[in-house]
């Protein structure tokens, strides 16, 4: 099986060996629901287990699974610049033997890492001032997971990507940060060696290798969405509350959207 890589490198190719270990009928859970004299100790556990992944199967279409049943829209419902946070709405779907057979459909709310071009993102939060915010922006950013445009190139001749982990930020702007081997500014070397002139060369660069002193153009890296915000617990609690203290009856037609969207 050929599965395009994300950083677009090479094709990955994935071999599998599938073997019949099991072979479950979902019957019995059909002839439990339906006998009145039925107790605990008569659920088909396998049969629900089989529905149950079937349910987060069927659900992944159209959402991002996050976790064993967390599923979520790609886009947020609401952005918080000046905190970092972007809110996504979601919803929790399992089979459960709960007396009976029972499907459960909750919504909820989740703060993630506000995703997109790191340089816009920063610039969102500190306008003008991110010039001179490079510390604050290190704390902001810490341990946060980027990748970078596809401007890296194989020996075939194809462009990818690379994606890093922010370890710090530069004190200094792009276009005075040198690269002391190559007695260049970083502005300079990847004018030079990749062909690209920055727009912004007076932004500081960020710091991708925990050991060296390797830098990255902030307008080149984009952060990766879904990840745990470096924003405080009561604020990240504030703002999910914020959004998830809707009416009943929107409530239930959220539900009721996401019950027939998987249903169909």
């Amino acid at each position: 099986m050929k599965i395009v890589d994300p950083l677009g490198r090479d094709n990955l190719i994935l071999k599998y060996h599938l073997m019949e270990v099991q072979t479950v009928s979902t019957d019995d859970v059909q002839q439990y629901v339906e006998n009145p004299k039925a107790t605990s100790l008569n659920i088909p556990q396998e049969s629900i287990r089989l529905l149950d992944c079937i349910l987060r199967t069927v659900s992944k279409q159209s959402l991002i699974s996050l976790g064993r049943s967390a599923l979520f829209y790609e886009k947020p419902v609401k952005v918080v610049a000046d905190k970092l946070l972007s809110i996504h709405r979601g919803f929790i779907a399992s089979i459960r033997p709960q007396w009976k057979v029972r499907m459960n459909i909750d919504m909820t709310y989740k703060a993630f890492f506000t995703a997109g071009n790191l340089a816009d993102v920063m610039y969102e939060k500190y306008g003008d001032n991110m010039y001179r915010c490079s510390s604050q922006m290190a704390n902001d950013l810490r341990r946060i997971r980027v990748e970078t445009d596809k401007f890296y190139k194989s020996d075939n001749g194809h462009v990818y990507s690379r994606r890093f982990t922010v370890h710090g930020i530069s004190s200094v702007p792009a276009d005075k940060l040198m690269i002391e081997e190559r007695k260049q500014s970083v502005a300079a070397y990847f004018d030079e060696h990749h062909h690209i002139k920055l727009k912004y060369p007076d932004l500081p660069c960020i710091k991708v290798d925990q050991k060296r002193e390797v830098y990255m153009p902030m307008e080149l890296l984009n952060i990766l969405p879904f990840q745990a915000p470096n924003a405080s617990k009561a604020d990240v609690a504030s703002e999910v509350i914020r959004c998830a203290a809707v009416r009943p009856q929107e409530r239930f037609r959220e539900l009721m959207d996401f019950t027939n969207s998987i249903s169909k």
